[in-house]
Formats: C-alpha cells, structure tokens, sequence
C-alpha cells in the first residue's frame, strides 16, 4: 500500500492558517514600519549603579572564579573577630577573674 502525499497546507486546520487576502498593504507596510525602527547590533552595556552591581559585574559575570567565595570566608573570619572581641570585653567588664 502506496501513501499518498498531502500537501503541506492541508496539515494545518484551516482556522490557524493565515487567510491571505485579509493583509492589505495598508497593513504589511505597518509591520515593516515596525520592524525598521527596532534596534540593531548588540545592546548597550549598562554601567553599574552601585557597589553590589559593580561586584556582581566583576565576579560573577563570565567564567566563574573564586574571589566571591573567599570573600565570603574572609567576611565571615573578620566578623567571628569582632563578635569575639566584643564578648571578650564583655566578659572582663561583668566578671572578676582571676
């Protein structure tokens, strides 16, 4: 058994296919206005507004690299100091030692 061949446009139901007389060139000539006054070439670059997009635009753009990661560490290591000096000072200011 031999299939026959359908036409492409016999796939699509008829509601979906776009009914060619309906585009006037009143309307055509609107699309190609619209699509000539769309950008062209790449996008701008934004410039960074602030530290954190300044940061992100540094470090995390791109290939991914270890500086965020040990500056986390490091941010953590500094604060760990300061609430150890902190308490520390509370303890000596509230406690006779010895």
């Amino acid at each position: 058994m031999r299939l026959q061949h359908i036409p492409f446009h016999r796939w699509i139901p008829p509601k979906l296919t776009p009914n060619l007389n309906l585009m006037d060139a009143s309307r055509v000539r609107r699309i190609i206005d619209f699509y000539a006054r769309l950008p062209r070439g790449p996008a701008p670059t934004i410039s960074p507004r602030n530290w954190v997009e300044q940061y992100k635009k540094t470090y995390f753009n791109g290939r991914g690299k270890a500086q965020p990661v040990l500056h986390a560490i490091g941010g953590l290591v500094i604060f760990g100091y300061i609430l150890d000096y902190y308490f520390h000072l509370r303890y000596h200011k509230h406690s006779i030692h010895e």
